[in-house]
């Protein structure tokens, strides 16, 4: 709903073997999102999610492994790592978002507000060895984050009247005192 290199983007995913090779059952592999953040990237959030059932009939079970704030606004680099599973079909969801919460209202994968960007990546992942099948499962994610809530200045959202409007706690006021005021302030 934004505009391209100007509002938040998810620009490419890639999965990786770590050390290279092929995508298997039971090895790390890093998933690396190239995303571009809007203004100074401290308000943006991109959350990872995966899925060993891509064929499942209704919608796949996406598991939540991590969410991560870019350092700086502009094009950035962010990449977490997890075991694959044993399935043959996979995915990775990248869903960068402006402010909200992770899976939004709904709590899903997919907070689908006005400045968010979500993107899959579905790939193929050869069996683990006979050897190596029982180290494969279950798979065992990083521990969930805790991440500090995002907090917003409505003035910092000055130099946008769409954003300010966007932003629940914010109201745009035009005139003498242009910009982007908390609800709660009042103007003689």
């Amino acid at each position: 709903n934004g505009s391209y290199h100007r509002d938040e983007s998810n620009d490419k995913i890639t999965v990786s073997a770590i050390g290279g090779g092929i995508l298997q059952a039971g090895t790390t592999v890093k998933v690396e999102a190239i995303v571009y953040a809007w203004n100074d990237g401290s308000e943006d959030t991109a959350d990872f999610y995966y899925t060993a059932n891509v064929n499942h009939q209704d919608n796949p079970n996406w598991t939540f492994m991590t969410s991560i704030v870019p350092s700086r606004g502009g094009l950035n680099t962010l990449s977490h790592q997890y075991t694959l599973p044993n399935s043959a079909i996979q995915a990775v969801r990248v869903n960068f978002r402006w402010r909200g919460s992770r899976g939004g209202s709904a709590g899903g994968s997919c907070s689908g507000m006005r400045y968010d960007d979500v993107d899959d990546l579905v790939f193929t992942v050869a069996p683990a060895p006979v050897e190596n099948f029982l180290a494969a499962s279950p798979v065992e994610s990083d521990p969930v984050p805790t991440i500090a809530p995002q907090k917003l200045s409505c003035v910092s959202l000055s130099k946008s009247k769409e954003r300010c409007n966007a932003a629940s706690t914010c109201r745009w006021k035009n005139g003498r005192r242009k910009g982007c005021y908390s609800k709660g302030i009042k103007f003689k």
